[in-house]
């Protein structure tokens, strides 16, 4: 099943289980981020 046909599927069953509810995240890779950048991204990045 590709990519795309696969997310359909995960998207369809996590709204029937979660309704309103679902919450999207979204992953962006980091390769280097200047120590200012960092700083910033590890102040504005949610703790759990």
């Amino acid at each position: 099943m590709t990519k795309g046909l696969l997310y359909r599927e995960v998207e369809r069953a996590a709204y029937e289980l979660l309704g309103t509810d679902l919450v999207r995240l979204h992953a962006v890779p980091v390769t280097h981020l200047d120590p200012h950048a960092q700083k910033t991204l590890l102040d504005q990045t949610a703790k759990v």
